[in-house]
């Protein structure tokens, strides 16, 4: 209606998407425009895809759904050019990593992992579409929590996403609640149903994940903490094409805490 207005040199409406101008909008509009929105929903999901984010709980905001699938609308097919695929995926993690719509950028942060190529501790496979939903991939402690309460690091320091990494729900219960030099001796010398994992090989699969391995040999918790968050800092800063605001601490998040509060009940962790 806005381009019919423009179209025809007319002031255009004004945009809102509240519920009474939705009701004001035209049975005949509504018919003209609803498979065109329709498509541009199917096409976020698509394209929510192709930046690993599967399920509804991974979306870090709905409400950039709408925005989303306004603009894909528009585009029509042209949104999968690989230039214009690429400035659109900028636009989304700024909006994501940028917390532009509310404090969830952690789940971001987990999808932003698996699309530069994360992979599981144990099975070594990428965490494409068939592995994420075949291995219940979730967002896992890469310090165990039951470590960091064994040394005193308290919840408000060891959930941050900074601690945390895409793992199969298998591979967590296999890492359990031990500090971390002793799971990856665990994976190194594999057992009657896990063949052992090459040490240059799992070298590699930590990389993958943002995370040097000598910090977890050492069970240096604050060195790692400080080494990941810059290497997530750079990750972040690839994506949106531009700086990430650096803070001296990472702060509580508790939409984040509720997130993982069911992990509280996990033996494994």
């Amino acid at each position: 209606m806005r381009e019919a207005a423009i179209a025809e040199g007319r002031e255009p409406p004004a945009i809102s998407a509240t519920r009474n101008s939705l009701l004001q909008v035209p049975l005949s509009a509504y018919q003209q425009f609803a498979p065109k929105v329709e498509a541009g929903y199917i096409a976020a999901a698509k394209f929510l895809h192709s930046l690993k984010i599967f399920k509804a709980r991974d979306l870090p905001y709905q409400t950039q759904l709408v925005p989303l699938a306004a603009i894909l609308a528009e585009l029509g097919n042209t949104w999968e050019n690989d230039a214009v695929l690429q400035k659109l995926a900028q636009w989304y993690w700024c909006g994501v990593l940028g917390e532009l719509y509310g404090s969830a950028a952690y789940k971001g942060v987990h999808a932003l992992l698996m699309k530069c190529g994360a992979e599981d501790f144990k099975s070594g496979q990428p965490y494409d579409q068939a592995v994420f939903f075949d291995e219940n991939v979730d967002i896992h402690h890469i310090f165990p929590q039951a470590w960091c309460k064994s040394v005193g690091i308290g919840p408000e320091i060891y959930n941050s996403i900074v601690n945390k990494t895409p793992i199969a729900s298998g591979t967590n219960r296999m890492l359990g609640g031990v500090a971390p030099s002793s799971y990856l001796g665990r994976l190194t010398k594999g057992n009657d149903s896990n063949p052992p994992i090459a040490p240059d090989r799992l070298t590699a699969i930590l990389e993958s994940h943002e995370i040097e391995e000598s910090y977890l040999l050492a069970d240096d918790f604050d060195g790692f903490m400080d080494d990941r968050r810059r290497r997530l800092l750079a990750l972040i800063e690839n994506a949106m094409g531009k700086e990430a605001l650096r803070e001296a601490e990472v702060p509580s998040d508790h939409e984040e805490e509720d997130y993982y509060a069911e992990e509280e009940q996990e033996a494994a962790e």
